[in-house]
């Protein structure tokens, strides 16, 4: 048959990253209100902006053309395949309408699985396979939905398949001879014959079209097989044509064409909708079943039965399940007559399951029709069997069987009620003290499974009756169900007790919070917790700009890993986190990222994290890269375990909004039908969390830091000679990676305390995973290991200590290692300004063993535990509120003033093993005062004024604070300042300027007295320092030597000294 699919497509609203959000809100109001054609109007004006009613009919035909909807008369109703979406929200179902009427997706997909391509060359692919494509705008729009629904990426002109894509390509196989789910042609039987042709060639089994308009199968064996299948033709006698009943007739027989047998003798009818998307969902997946064995068996038979399809794609009973349909298929096929109808038909089980009624449980009874299918199977049941009951999500007691099957006839036989035979199982019910929710035992009876006949399955419970259960299924399922409450008096009387919970409280209060859902594989999870950040997507960047701090996100996993080479897990549900500040990466953390050489440089980082998890079998500290596929395994296990399952959160959401969780697409917020914020929805959830979450510190504090400082970055707006100030980055850098403390040393101005700054206010920024901040304070003689560790101190309450009125009070450096509002591991670099102003051995003797890397315990109890001071290598568990954790990133970073020289000395060589000291030096300049040496002056001078911002001092300014500065460099060895304080100098003299012809002499004393006198204090040399400077011309000696005796008690000649 001719490919009839048209080659274009339209668009929709709300562009590339709104439109399947506004399709599925337009899906769902169809789906519930089924409005005529003036509702949708209004419904697009009032939710899009309009478009006109034109554009609406426009995206509308195209909608019915893909079975998106169909119309009844003036009424939209959903068509199967938006049925299905509305269900599901999976976007493989719109790509599976697209590609049912519209031609060119499977090429673009299987062009892009092999390379990326820009549109030109997607264009030359589709003009030279289909005639009707002679524009790239028809490429334009197939991109623009594949993108919509997160299969490719489009950067530049280049278009590159994401990890949805390339699964939706093996899911397609499109990269083999045949596609596995090849597009509808229109023709119902035409289409039947295609899909099954798919899965019966690959077996050894052929197919055949025949001249009768129907097909053949035949099953290779001994005796070949062959099941035929064609639309019956019936004579209308009265109007001398042939009528189609719109259903395909199945015969098995020996012959080789038994397409021409009467329709009594068709064992199978298949109804056959108009509309053929019913061929591809749920049908479709129901071909997976066609085993090579199943299709083997040698099939006999004479019954006649149709399989009804509805409107919404699903079967009419028996046929209500979907994994056992085709065995349910097979099973008719090979039926044979048999004389004891009561005999079993498959092997018993250890335990058994029903889902039944209340009827059925109150009457102590079990009952389905005598059909020769497994889940009718009642004949199996001996004296003594246990059968469990489950009823509206809940298992709710167990049958034990005291009599076996009987047969039993329902109905009167009338031409209303037609006489039936069933099995009857009498019974005796238990019922359970307290009915066992499905979502509670759904992880157990999964680990316990059976191949066949089970009645759990991936997603959640299977719908048809009765079931087989393992013997370790049926045992936990006894033991939990027979557990007496701990006070059976009171255990109906009792109100739940309010989940107090940190992010249900800040939910609380903040009620204009978005909540969003994100959904992604497993092993995404377990990379975003181990650097506790969320990786964004190109295709979600908006949601990365629009995601402020303080939002919450709900962590849904799904099941199967991004890497393929995993095993997949349990989907579930199973953390929470409040997002901090978005920021860029530049290092490669996800396994597509390595896979793909592409960087995903978009992070929302978290500033509080909660998780299910069992935490002791996460490795959070090496590369998942670095581990194998067997340990990578293991963690996934230990991430998801104890999550909530899909069926489990699905529940939820109905029983508080009457609204599904969104388990498809990555990002999603929480939505009412008017499009109001819904928390409803997450406030259930987090509550069935929140007994087994646990936090994690928003830092980690176990990964070491191996990352880069940026000079470029750092050092802007400072000015260093040559490459000096690259180099004391460099060193930073090095002392950072070596895992060494660092003190910056070298005389007051030279820019210590900003570098320092800078560095750790980078390594903030820059890795939130590692460092939550920082601190600055300046060291003072007074210290003690009270102001840095810590120590007892009065308490207004005494809920620290119950026997005493003091309690342990964190110092500076202990309160760097946790927050103390949350309690929760932080991870702040020190900042200690003029360290050497302390006496080192008492502010610091109890942190040199901690420096060291050996754990501390301190004379100070919290809660009668003595406080720990811990190295990560130390601790066993997430740290308790007596321990605090020294993470392998966190540093010292302190500067030294060497004007004081002989406070270097005085430090302990124990302290000082454990730094790095990196000299951060005054510029040199050449002696002399020849034209050379003030050419010198002038140059170093000028490329300082260039690199600070706001200052234009007049040559006279720059050259006489530029004269003092030499001087004050060249009076003493190792006796400088830095310049910092001659930046301080120039801004001063130039904003005391008040007239061209003011005194520019005294501006410069004045800038001296206040900024070189104070830095004096102390230093022997500081009268021939100041006799050096008083030498300068643009200098009052008089006024020089009246401040030098007042500040600082020495006395200078008149004469200038050599």
């Amino acid at each position: 048959m001719d490919d009839d699919r048209r080659m274009s497509t339209d668009r929709f609203y709300g562009g590339v990253e709104n439109r399947i959000s506004i399709l599925q809100d337009f899906l769902a109001f169809v789906g519930d209100e089924h409005p005529s054609r003036k509702a949708l109007y209004e419904w697009f004006d009032h939710n899009t902006g309009g478009g006109g009613e034109s554009f609406v009919d426009r995206n509308m035909g195209f909608f019915e053309s893909l079975h998106l909807v169909r119309f009844e008369g003036e009424t939209c109703r959903l068509g199967v395949y938006g049925e299905r979406y509305k269900l599901t929200h999976d976007p493989f179902v719109v790509l599976q309408a697209l590609r049912s009427g519209i031609k060119g997706f499977d090429t673009i997909l299987t062009a892009l699985a092999d390379s990326p391509q820009t549109d030109e060359e997607i264009q030359d692919l589709i003009v030279a396979e289909f005639d009707a494509a002679s524009t790239g705008t028809a490429i334009k729009r197939h991109r623009e939905w594949l993108q919509a629904l997160g299969y490719l990426t489009h950067e530049g002109d280049t278009n590159s398949l994401t990890k949805a894509g390339r699964d939706a390509v093996e899911t397609l196989n499109l990269l083999s001879d045949r596609v596995v789910i090849p597009p509808a042609t229109g023709d119902a039987t035409t289409d039947w014959i295609d899909v099954l042709r798919q899965y019966t060639d690959k077996q050894g089994i052929r197919i055949e079209d025949s001249t009768l308009e129907g097909f053949q199968v035949e099953i290779p064996g001994d005796q070949p097989t062959h099941i035929c299948g064609h639309h019956p033709f019936i004579d209308d006698s009265h109007t001398g044509s042939h009528t189609d009943p719109e259903f395909l007739q199945i015969s098995v027989d020996s012959e080789h064409n038994a397409l021409e047998r009467d329709a009594a003798e068709t064992i199978v009818g298949i109804v056959l909708n108009t509309d053929t998307a019913d061929l591809y969902d749920p049908v479709l997946d129901d071909f997976l079943y066609f085993t090579e064995d199943l299709l083997s068996e040698v099939a006999s038979a004479s019954q006649s039965i149709e399989i009804g399809v509805a409107d919404d794609g699903t079967y009419d009973d028996p046929f209500t399940g979907r994994a056992n349909n085709w065995h349910d298929l097979l099973a008719i096929l090979t039926h044979n007559d048999q004389t004891d109808t009561t005999e079993p038909i498959t092997d018993p089980a250890p335990y058994y399951w029903v889902n039944q009624g209340e009827e059925e449980i109150d009457g102590e009874f079990l009952r389905a029709p005598t059909d020769d299918l497994f889940q009718y199977d009642l004949p199996k049941l001996t004296v003594g069997d246990i059968v469990f009951s489950y009823n509206n999500g809940e298992l709710v007691g167990y049958h034990e069987v005291v009599e076996p099957a009987h047969i039993i006839t329902t109905g009167d036989g009338d031409d209303d009620v037609d006489e039936e035979e069933h099995y009857r199982v009498e019974t005796e019910f238990t019922r359970f003290p307290d009915p066992l929710a499905f979502a509670d035992v759904f992880k157990t009876l999964w680990e316990h499974r059976l191949d066949q006949y089970y009645p759990v399955n991936a997603g959640g419970i299977n719908q048809q009756y009765f079931y087989n259960l393992s013997e370790a299924a049926g045992e936990y399922l006894l033991k939990q169900g027979t557990q007496q409450p701990a006070d059976d008096t009171e255990t109906d009387d009792e109100e739940e007790p309010d989940i107090d919970h940190p992010v249900l409280a800040h939910l609380d209060e903040n009620s204009d919070t978005t909540v969003y859902k994100l959904t992604a594989p497993p092993d995404y999870w377990l990379t975003a917790i181990e650097y506790r950040g969320i990786p964004v997507e190109e295709t979600h960047a908006d949601h990365w700009r629009d995601a402020s701090p303080g939002d919450i996100a709900i962590f849904h996993a799904q099941q199967k890993p991004s890497n393929t080479e995993l095993e997949p897990q349990d989907g579930v549900v199973f953390g929470v986190g409040i997002f901090g500040h978005p920021y860029q990466k530049t290092e490669y953390w996800l396994h597509d990222e390595h896979e793909t050489d592409q960087l995903i440089e978009r992070v929302i980082g978290l500033d509080r994290l909660f998780i299910t998890s069992d935490i002791n079998k996460l490795d959070l500290t090496t590369s998942a890269r670095a581990k194998s596929h067997a340990e990578l395994n293991e963690e996934l296990t230990a991430l998801t375990q104890n999550g909530l399952t899909i069926d489990r959160v699905q529940q939820l959401c109905r029983e508080v909004s009457g609204t599904e969780f969104p388990t498809q697409n990555t990002f999603v917020t929480f939505r009412n039908d008017d499009g109001t914020q819904d928390l409803s929805r997450p406030r259930a959830i987090i509550t069935a969390l929140a007994p087994d979450l646990t936090e994690l510190a928003p830092v980690n504090y176990e990964k070491p830091f191996t990352g880069t400082l940026p000079a470029n970055d750092l050092l802007d707006g400072l000015y260093f000679s040559g490459d000096l100030g690259e180099t004391i980055i460099e060193q930073i850098e090095a002392a950072l990676l070596a895992g060494d403390h660092v003190i910056l040393t070298g005389p007051p101005g030279t820019g210590k305390t900003e570098i320092v700054e800078r560095v750790a206010t980078h390594l903030a920024d820059a890795y939130p995973h590692l460092y939550s901040g920082s601190e600055l304070t300046t060291a003072t003689a007074d210290w003690s290991t009270f102001d840095t560790v810590g120590g007892y101190m009065p308490t207004e309450t005494n809920d620290d200590n119950a026997n005493a009125d003091l309690a342990f009070t964190p110092g500076i450096i202990l309160n760097r290692l946790k927050d103390t509002q949350t309690g929760v591991q932080s991870n702040e670099p020190v900042i200690i300004d003029e360290l050497n102003r302390a006496d080192i051995d008492k502010a610091f003797g109890q942190l040199f063993t901690l420096l060291s890397g050996q754990s501390v315990q301190l004379p100070f109890t919290r809660n009668d535990r003595e406080i720990e001071l811990l190295t990560t290598d130390h601790l066993d568990d997430l740290p308790a509120e007596h321990q605090y954790v020294v993470p392998d990133s966190w540093r010292i970073f302190a500067t030294m003033n060497t004007y004081d020289k002989t406070s270097l000395y005085e430090m302990s060589y124990a302290f000082m093993r454990r730094f790095a000291f990196i000299r951060v030096p005054a510029p040199e300049f050449t002696t002399g005062d020849d034209d050379t040496a003030r050419t010198e002056l002038t140059t170093e001078m000028n490329a300082y004024i260039d690199a600070w911002d706001g200052l234009d001092p007049s040559d006279e300014e720059r050259d006489a604070i530029g004269q003092v500065w030499k001087q004050t460099n060249q009076a003493v060895d190792d006796r400088s300042i830095g310049p910092a304080i001659v930046r301080d100098m120039l801004t001063y003299v130039t904003n005391r300027r008040t007239s061209a012809t003011d005194d520019l002499s005294e501006r410069v004393t004045e800038a001296v007295i206040s900024y070189i006198f104070p830095q004096l204090e102390g230093v022997p040399e500081r009268k021939q320092i100041i006799t050096h400077i008083a030498a300068v011309d643009a200098t009052d000696t008089d006024t020089l030597r009246t401040a030098a005796s007042d500040m600082l008690q020495v006395t200078i000649d008149t004469e200038t000294e050599s």
